[in-house]
């Protein structure tokens, strides 16, 4: 489940481009800080990548490629799981659903259940407050 996750509208790319689609999606899920080096979307960038080439990169190897401390690493990966993007299983790192596009749908499906809670709650609250609608 999601602990917290940012979505931000943005126009796509205007042409197909691998590197710009990636930089959307993760500008769209709130991984381009405004820190200029931008290391939360180098790390996602780099993970994906190891993905699809089923190699193995670790938080130092990422440290020492872009320029950060293990911890600073660590620290994204973190966020990027708890935004519901990655999971950790056992030492490996890994998309949450193995590839990308089910990835976003089980995060828009987790999103779901958390609106209609809240719907839930609210109508109680609008009740008990006599705010009800027709």
């Amino acid at each position: 489940m999601i602990e917290k996750i940012i979505i931000r509208r943005r126009l796509p790319p205007r042409t197909k481009d691998l590197e710009s689609d990636i930089q959307w999606i993760c500008e769209c899920l709130g991984l381009s800080e405004r820190d200029k080096c931008k290391p939360a979307y180098k790390i996602f960038h780099e993970i994906l990548f190891s993905l699809s080439r089923n190699s193995r990169i670790d938080s130092n190897a990422m440290a020492k490629k872009f320029n950060l401390t293990r911890g600073a690493v660590n620290y994204h990966i973190r966020y990027l799981i708890d935004s519901g993007i990655l999971v950790r299983r056992g030492k490996r790192i890994a998309l949450r659903s193995g590839n990308l596009t089910r990835t976003l749908e089980e995060m828009q499906r987790d999103i779901n259940m958390v609106f209609e809670e809240m719907k839930r709650i609210s109508s109680e609250i609008d009740r008990e407050l006599g705010l009800e609608y027709r």
